[in-house]
């Protein structure tokens, strides 16, 4: 489908979501992530409770992309001009218009909201997530939004605590959305070595969907802040390998899928005292919109003092050597898939085979590897020619060795790159009373058209890079060291 808006400045807006009055306005907000082990370890095993209120979330969701769709058919119908004589009042009338079409599309999508039987918290967050997007695409810097089909590949389960926020203390046995089981003092004591100490961290939970729990596993690897107050908990699931398939002497065997679980807790904590800034700190300019890459680097930007003295800053060696190979193991996977296409192309030139077979190898080149995947079961499912399947199971071993190397690859050195951020970032606080960022221009995606325009090479390195992952480092050590941080666009 095609969507219609206007690029320029007048018809322009971002879709808001009101925010209700904090008590606690001055305390600051944190997340702390934890990483767990869940009993049920995939979408197929989760209870279905479970799974019924991811659906009734994703039928949600589906509903207000179709009322998206007819707000952009609506917005066509206003935009588009008409054979009558020109008004001169038209111009008004269409500003007028497109507001109330606005201010519509925010009710009907409210109403849509409340119309299935997902928990409050979750029914907010999803609306939250959808009116993001929308104003991301409004302003080109996203796609639109898409509707949900096939295996969840995500889940989320929300909490969230009214009444201004529930004692972070009060999750330790005694919560009945979320409850953790009590960790010895001494398991953050830096005299006991790292192992004495996640021997001692390590509890188990409970969080609670709806009639059913979901027990867990968990290595509590720094404390809870004391006296701070939880706003909000979640228990999301993701999918980071999918099913695979391995050659064996007997034929073979599929691989099961790997998800990785984790439970955010944001919390209000209490404000720490701060101390005084010392006179000899002063400013730093930090231009991250001179990214360069070339000659094995990958200069992140440029540093620049109050003296006018700059000094360029490089992303590690090793992650950007670990960027390119997974770059290369990707022109390996879709190397390997042409010549699967090629090879099965060739094999339904020249036999006879079931309609039910050659219906799914037909259109065989515009295929992509996820359609391969489906064809693949469909046929091991059908026992079909045999010499389709040798094909298509050398293809699925290879495709799954290589996509798995890519992925734990990648959570390596974005691991590393995030190590690397956060200590870059504390020493520019310490050193620093105020940091002025520039950021590079909003990344903006080409235009939906048939010719599918590919992206400048300018933004080649912008995922790799991630300079808004690099500002929410500074931001969290200009926290603590009281350190002031502004930022602009070049």
């Amino acid at each position: 489908m095609q969507y219609f808006f206007r690029a320029d400045s007048s018809t322009a807006y971002s879709l808001l979501i009101p925010m209700r009055q904090r008590k606690r306005a001055d305390w600051p907000i944190r997340t702390s992530t934890y990483s767990l082990r869940p009993v049920y370890e995939t979408w197929e095993n989760l209870p279905s409770a479970a799974q019924q209120e991811i659906t009734q979330a994703r039928m949600l969701w589906n509903a207000l992309v179709d009322a998206f769709d007819r707000r952009q058919a609506r917005y066509r119908e206003i935009v588009t001009p008409s054979d009558r004589s020109p008004d001169i009042h038209s111009e008004k009338t269409t500003r007028a218009a497109l507001s109330q079409l606005q201010q519509s599309f925010v009710e009907e999508a409210r109403h849509v909201s409340t119309q299935y039987p997902v928990t409050w918290a979750y029914r907010e967050f999803i609306l939250t997530q959808f009116l993001a997007t929308v104003t991301r695409f409004l302003r080109r810097q996203g796609k639109a939004p898409i509707r949900k089909q096939g295996v969840p590949t995500e889940v989320h389960f929300h909490h969230r605590f009214a009444g201004g926020g529930f004692p972070i203390a009060g999750i330790f046995g005694r919560s009945q959305r979320l409850t953790l089981e009590p960790v010895a003092a001494a398991a953050f004591d830096p005299v006991l070595s790292q192992r004495q100490r996640k021997r001692l961290a390590r509890t188990s939970g409970v969080f609670q969907v709806g009639a059913t729990a979901l027990p867990f596993q968990l290595l509590l690897h720094r404390p809870l802040p004391q006296d701070a107050v939880l706003k909000n908990a979640a228990f999301i699931g993701r999918q980071v390998l999918r099913m695979g398939f391995r050659n064996t002497v007997d034929g073979g065997r599929l691989t099961a899928a790997r998800w990785v679980w984790s439970l955010h807790l944001t919390m209000e904590v209490p404000p720490e005292v701060r101390p005084a800034p010392e006179s000899q700190r002063s400013t730093m300019v930090l231009d991250l919109s001179q990214q360069t890459g070339g000659e094995g680097q990958l200069r992140l930007g440029v540093v620049a003092d109050v003296n006018g003295q700059e000094e360029p800053l490089f992303l590690p060696k090793e992650i950007l050597r670990a960027w390119w190979y997974k770059r290369q193991l990707q022109q390996q996977a879709d190397h390997c898939l042409g010549e699967t296409k090629g090879l099965l192309k060739e094999i339904e030139n020249r036999y006879e085979l079931p309609a039910a077979v050659s219906d799914l190898l037909k259109h065989m080149s515009r295929r992509r590897e996820k359609s391969l995947w489906h064809v693949w079961q469909v046929l091991e499912r059908a026992q079909a020619n045999e010499e389709i399947l040798a094909i298509l199971r050398r293809w699925a071993d290879r495709s799954t060795r290589m996509t798995r190397e890519v992925r734990g690859l990648e959570r390596r050195y974005l691991a590393r790159r995030d190590w690397f951020y956060h200590n870059v970032a504390a020493q520019f606080c310490r050193q620093y009373q105020q940091i002025i960022v520039k950021l590079p221009p909003p990344l903006l995606l080409p235009d939906d058209r048939e010719d599918n325009q590919v992206l400048p090479q300018a933004n080649t390195y912008r995922h790799l890079a991630a300079p808004t992952t690099f500002l929410s480092y500074l931001r969290q050590a200009a926290e603590k060291t009281g350190t002031e941080v502004k930022t602009t666009t070049a």
